[in-house]
């Protein structure tokens, strides 16, 4: 992916995410709402790949 596209991507993720929606969508999931944000910040960061926060989703603990 050349740097135009990734930096693209990254600002897809910013602007497509709502913060308060991605809290309620995870807490019905019954997943930690605070891990689920700390995941896609971090992925949106590219701090880690999506496998990786996918790995963290699976070893929360469920909250509901």
């Amino acid at each position: 992916m050349q740097y135009q596209d990734a930096e693209a991507a990254k600002q897809a993720l910013r602007d497509a995410i709502d913060l308060a929606d991605l809290r309620s969508k995870a807490q019905e999931a019954g997943l930690d709402p605070d891990e689920v944000v700390a995941g896609y910040e971090t992925l949106r960061d590219s701090q880690l790949s999506p496998e990786d926060v996918l790995k963290r989703l699976r070893e929360a603990a469920i909250t509901g």
